[in-house]
Formats: C-alpha cells, sequence, structure tokens
C-alpha cells in the first residue's frame, strides 16, 4: 500500500503536464529517385491504404484506378482539381495501361493541362474503401517529364457548380456522409468521411471559411505581434515552403541573420546554427478579423543538418502569402470540399501524457488488485485454519 501511495502523485502530475512529442520531419531528397521503378514498387507496396509518405518533399498517398486495378502513389495538390495518372510507357513500366481496365470511358485525345498531355477520361478510382466507378481522370504522357512516376490526388476547393475534386464527388453520389478528407503528419494518416480530430479534438483549435484553392483571409503579426494588411493565405501541401510577402519576409531575417552567416540556396535561405538554435528562432503569427491565432513555430519551416539551419521562408511569389506543409507539421487539418471549411487542430503535446497516463494507471490498478487478491487470500488462508 505504501507503494502505491507513492506511485498515485506521479500518476496526477503527469494528467496536468505534458510529455515532449517528436513531430515527424518531411526530410528534403531528390524526388526525382522515385524514377527508378525498384524504388516505385518498393514505396508503393510499403505504404498501407490510409497511410501518408512524407518521406519526401510531398505528401503520398496511395489510390487504386481502373478494373482489374492497379495501386498508383499520387502526390496531394491543392492547385489541381483532377485525379492524373501517369500512362505505362518505356521510362514508366509501373503506369497505367489504357488497354487494360473494363471501367475507362469517354476517353478524349490532346489535352495540354499545364506541362502534362495526354487523355481526358472517366475512371474507376478508389481509395481506402471508397470507390468512385466514374470519377473525371487526366491520363498523363509522362514521358517529356524529368520529374517522377508520381500521379496528382487534386483536392483543390472550389464553389463552382462544375467539380472534379474526388472527395466532392464521392458525397455527391451517396458514397460518404461526410464531404470531408484529413491530412494528419503526426500519425501519418490521410482519411476521408471523418469530421472528428479524434485524439486531437479536444486540442487547440483553428477554424476559417475558405474561398477558391482553400485560401484563408487572414492577418499576418509582426515581431511586436501588431495586426498587419490581411491578405488570401494559401494552403498548398504540394509545397515545402512558406511564402510571403517581401517587407515581412525580409523582417523576420534582419533578426535571424546578425552575424551575417546566412546565404540564399534557390528559394531557401541556409544559415550558420547550432540545432538547439532553432528554438529560438522566431516562429509566424497570423490572425483572423475576429482575432483568432494561427501559430507556426520555427521547427515547422526550418531544418536542420551538420552546422547549418535551411530556412523554408521565402517571398518569391509576388507578393502574397502561401503555406506549405509547415501547418501539417503542427495541425491535423480537417477540410470540407462543399463548405470550404477548414478545422485545424493543434498535435500539441497531450496525446503523449495522456498515452503514458493511460499507462502507469493500468499499472496502478494492477498493483492495487494485486493487494486485495493478496489480502483476501490471506484471509482465506486464516478462516481455513479457524475450521480445524
Amino acid at each position: 500500500m505504501a507503494f502505491i501511495l507513492l506511485v498515485l502523485p506521479l500518476v496526477l502530475s503527469l494528467s496536468t503536464r505534458s510529455l515532449p512529442i517528436r513531430k515527424p520531419s518531411l526530410n528534403l531528397k531528390d524526388f526525382s529517385t522515385v524514377q527508378n521503378p525498384e524504388n516505385y514498387m518498393k514505396n508503393l507496396n510499403l505504404l498501407e491504404d490510409t497511410q501518408i509518405d512524407s518521406d519526401s518533399k510531398y505528401i503520398t498517398v496511395k489510390i487504386s484506378v481502373g478494373n482489374p486495378s492497379i495501386s498508383v502513389l499520387t502526390n496531394i495538390f491543392f492547385s489541381d482539381e483532377y485525379v492524373i495518372i501517369p500512362i505505362k510507357d518505356e521510362d514508366h513500366p509501373s503506369g497505367y495501361n489504357m488497354s487494360a481496365s473494363s471501367t475507362l470511358k469517354d476517353v478524349q485525345s490532346g489535352i495540354n493541362w499545364g506541362d502534362i498531355k495526354g487523355y481526358m477520361a472517366n475512371e474507376q478510382v478508389s481509395f481506402a474503401n471508397f470507390t468512385l466507378e466514374s470519377q473525371a481522370v487526366i491520363l498523363a504522357n509522362y514521358s517529356s517529364r524529368s520529374t517522377n512516376n508520381n500521379g496528382i490526388l487534386g483536392l483543390k476547393f472550389t464553389s463552382s457548380e462544375i467539380n472534379n475534386n474526388f472527395i466532392y464527388n464521392l458525397y455527391k453520389a451517396g458514397k460518404i456522409s461526410y464531404p470531408v478528407f484529413s491530412i494528419n503528419l503526426q500519425d501519418k494518416e490521410f482519411t476521408i468521411n471523418n469530421p472528428s480530430a479524434e485524439k486531437y479534438e479536444k486540442n487547440t483549435n483553428f477554424t476559417a471559411i475558405c474561398s477558391e484553392f482553400w485560401a484563408m483571409n487572414l492577418s499576418v503579426l509582426d515581431s511586436k505581434g501588431k495586426k498587419g494588411s490581411f491578405y488570401n493565405v494559401y494552403l498548398k501541401p504540394e509545397s515545402e515552403f512558406i511564402y510571403g510577402t517581401k517587407d515581412k519576409v525580409e523582417e523576420y531575417y534582419q533578426k535571424v541573420n546578425k552575424t551575417g552567416s546566412c546565404q540564399e540556396d534557390g528559394d531557401a535561405v541556409v544559415c550558420d546554427c547550432q540545432e538547439s538554435d532553432i528554438e529560438n528562432y522566431q516562429g509566424i503569427e497570423f490572425e483572423d478579423a475576429n482575432g483568432n491565432k494561427l501559430s507556426l513555430s520555427s521547427k515547422s519551416f526550418v531544418d536542420y543538418k551538420d552546422g547549418k539551419c535551411t530556412f523554408y521562408l521565402s517571398a518569391k511569389t509576388y507578393g502574397r502569402w502561401e503555406i506549405g506543409q509547415a501547418v501539417f507539421k503542427e495541425y491535423h487539418a480537417i477540410f470540407n470540399v462543399f463548405t470550404g471549411e477548414v478545422v485545424l487542430h493543434s498535435f500539441g503535446e497531450v496525446s503523449s501524457s495522456s498515452f503514458f497516463l493511460y499507462v502507469i494507471l493500468g499499472i496502478v490498478i494492477v498493483i492495487l488488485l494485486g493487494g486485495v487478491a493478496l489480502v483476501c487470500s490471506k484471509k482465506g488462508s486464516k478462516d481455513y485454519s479457524k475450521l480445524h
């Protein structure tokens, strides 16, 4: 019993404080390595039905296409609304074979979609247990591209009645009850039809109603917390960067580059640093018209390697704000493709402490039950001796 009395205060203390969580990191590597068919198939086989691959510069999920179905790795894009599938050819042997599927229909040739050439069609598309028999797809000829084998899962929000968003069409067809999808990099899950953030539901959250392309109307706070002009701030999971206006980005780097060690590297900025410095770098904070704040810590857009800190913050977007994968490193994000609502639940540190709390509570219960059993056995032993 004395041991139990010692353990209980520890349990109570854990319930009131949090333990640190190791956040997933999006490691930068040359995504063209996926062009190797062996690497592509390895990634394809390792990715489970609802799992996210975030070990490259894209957020990638697996879908199934056609009948007989083939599995295709797709990168999540908010700047597109189509499902784009690479066609099988000599350089892309794991691509889609147009002559093999019995569910391919309404094929239109001569399609040019940005730098993609190919065909427009309707095809059966599935994710996890959800299947849409006729989804608008672009069958893309990747032979002239030097990017990768991955397709695109376009999840752009639009208020237009003509909508090719896969989630939107699932809902319209009655395949799902809620027109929502969520991106959860903490647990590396992409889900459909679940409006709950589950274990993160009670954490700090931020809600916004977005305009086209998942744009939130927000003000960027300066280093003193003062609100400035409002901008359309676009969420872009297909980007590693936070892009912002020149004045705000330059103000940020003036504080970082006090030693003059920082150099531009493409859109990124690389500075001499120690890994512990990242904790001390200022984050970026946004605020809506009602005073609700969306905060991004420096950990979400600064990476460390070999005495260098790489900042994925740039002003090279012609004066507009875009938030890339940084927001998904810090928040469980739920998107409603009908209303444009986005709900961001902070990963925080609650779930980790709760887990350890439950473990210790379980240990205490086992000890208590063991103590009760021991007392009962002793009582039973005494009673038995009295009967004799």
